[in-house]
């Protein structure tokens, strides 16, 4: 690879490295609410568990951890993709 293809992979990963920190920092709070909304859920008994409210606090615990999980195969593109350009530009 020649050098303005080296230079251009890395401006692509210090984006990429952008990214990654903007994604961790807030991964932890995210988790953290995903955390709370369901010991929310799980803290109400069985008859509200199953009310509208209930119904409504356990949905939103889901997307909250797929919002989680997301966020982890996020980073774990970032880290995929930085590493493939490394390669790359040796």
């Amino acid at each position: 690879m020649n050098k303005a293809g080296r230079k251009a992979i890395a401006g692509i990963t210090a984006w990429l490295e952008q990214i990654k920190e903007i994604s961790e920092a807030f991964a932890g709070e995210l988790s953290t609410l995903q955390e709370e909304e369901q010991d929310k859920f799980e803290g109400l008994p069985e008859g509200l568990q199953s009310a509208d409210s209930g119904v409504a606090m356990e949905a939103a615990a889901e997307a909250l951890q797929e919002a989680v999980d997301a966020q982890d195969e996020l980073t774990s593109a970032v880290d995929t993709m930085i590493s493939s350009l490394e390669t790359a530009s040796e």
